[in-house]
């Protein structure tokens, strides 16, 4: 015979279960979730992350997926928290590491140009302090303008 605190017990446990399965569904499709979607692009996981010490230079970064048929041309960004913002790329080349900007970032039909640590990058000059940033990506004649969070930078 099973006593009844047994059954109660294993009862939490099986909802436990089910309610740990069901929070981790919900974050992935969270993290999943394009950020903003405009003009045939799919906007994903952008931030601007918190400079270092009291500087005003730091960096933001995400995704950019092309969904349409033609090919999209990035031409410039700017940010609400910020004076200025640019396209920029690390190299590394003979060992060294060094920073150019980019005059525009071309991104192919179903492609996508990621902005990561270590390669592409928006360069952020004038940093306002700010919880949330409102981002505008100029396409051509063409502008995508959301709100990205800013938050504290990985520094792994």
């Amino acid at each position: 015979m099973t006593r009844p605190d047994a059954v109660s017990h294993k009862s939490r446990q099986t909802l436990f279960a089910a309610f740990a399965i069901l929070l981790i569904a919900l974050l992935f499709l969270a993290c999943n979730r394009p950020q903003h979607r405009a003009h045939d692009l799919v906007f994903r996981d952008w931030y601007v992350a918190t400079p270092m010490g009291n500087g005003t230079m730091t960096v933001a970064y995400g995704s950019i997926e092309n969904v349409g048929a033609g090919e999209r041309h990035l031409v410039a960004v700017s940010l609400s928290c910020a004076d200025s913002a640019e396209l920029h790329e690390t190299i590394t080349a003979g060992g060294r590491v060094s920073m150019r900007a980019l005059p525009s970032v071309i991104i192919q039909p179903t492609g996508e140009a990621r902005f990561v640590p270590g390669g592409k990058h928006l360069m952020v000059f004038g940093f306002k302090k700010s919880e949330e940033c409102r981002v505008k990506f100029t396409f051509g004649a063409e502008e995508a303008v959301f709100a990205i969070p800013v938050r504290p930078r990985d520094l792994k």
